[in-house]
């Protein structure tokens, strides 16, 4: 089936607008994350958002990134802080408690751990 170039034309203004608002989103949450205030800033944020589920996964999946880099980068404290931060704001996420319990573990708390991995099967059963 052929699309005319102006149905083309218009889906990608849509395309370009709507990544520009998730890159926008993406560069605050980066810089949420380096203030000590990034619980408060995200949490407007995410409020800002709240009926948008692509920007909410795009947040979610943003801070976990983090954390992992910080894990990978031996920062292990705040990879913890980050994905600790994930859960209070995303508590709903199975994803993001797996991920917690992860890092925990892998920091020797096997007992907290297996507290978390429980919350993430807890979240989503499935």
């Amino acid at each position: 089936m052929y699309t005319d170039k102006a149905a083309l034309d218009a889906h990608r203004a849509e395309l370009r607008a709507r990544y520009a608002i998730v890159h926008s989103v993406n560069a605050e949450v980066d810089a949420a994350l380096e203030t000590e205030e990034a619980d408060a800033l995200l949490q407007a944020l995410l409020q800002n958002y709240k009926q948008d589920a692509g920007i909410l996964r795009s947040v979610e999946s943003r801070i976990n990134a983090a954390g992992y880099a910080a894990a990978f980068a031996d920062e292990l404290d705040r990879a913890e802080a980050l994905l600790e931060l994930n859960t209070r704001l995303f508590p709903q996420s199975a994803n993001t408690w797996d991920s917690l319990a992860e890092i925990v573990e892998y920091r020797g708390d096997k007992d907290r751990a297996a507290e978390l991995y429980r919350k993430a099967r807890e979240v989503d059963p499935g």
